[in-house]
């Protein structure tokens, strides 16, 4: 049951439990300090995004298997969600029915998710091939009408 519930935490883990991000409002910042608008003596303010790291001492840190820091960015990698669902799915019986239904849900949701990058990454390539698009669960139409609606 421990190794059941690890998957279980592993397939359910929400990014937003580990970083914040979005968007916030920061001065501008000139070659000779800040920037302030000459009517109106305010900041001048522009929007940018971030992205902070939680604490972690407020994180289930058996789930995260990478943090890395770069010039420029910072990273945070958790464990795999699709290995963790399909553990799961291989093991089915144990779990009760609303687990079942959660599950389900979430594979579907995660093989949205996949398919919408691969067919961003293929927008973003310089060629103009064909897109390939594979539809995992034959058992959802709902998916499938997103998939089509999402690629046109």
């Amino acid at each position: 049951m421990d190794v059941l519930d690890k998957y279980i935490r592993i397939a359910f883990a929400d990014i937003t439990e580990y970083v914040s991000f979005g968007q916030r409002g920061q001065q501008v910042i000139g070659m000779h300090g800040p920037l302030v608008d000459k009517g109106t003596k305010k900041p001048i303010i522009e929007t940018v995004n971030f992205v902070d790291l939680n604490k972690s001492s407020h994180i289930d840190g058996a789930i995260v298997t990478e943090v890395k820091q770069g010039k420029d960015s910072i990273g945070i990698k958790l464990a795999d969600k699709m290995k963790a669902l399909d553990f799961q799915a291989k093991h089915f019986d144990l779990l009760g029915d609303r687990e079942q239904r959660q599950l389900h849900n979430e594979q579907a949701r995660l093989n949205i998710d996949k398919t919408k990058v691969e067919i961003e990454k293929l927008g973003s390539d310089d060629q103009n091939g064909p897109i390939e698009i594979k539809i995992v669960s034959k058992k959802e139409n709902d998916i499938i009408q997103e998939i089509l609606a999402f690629a046109k």
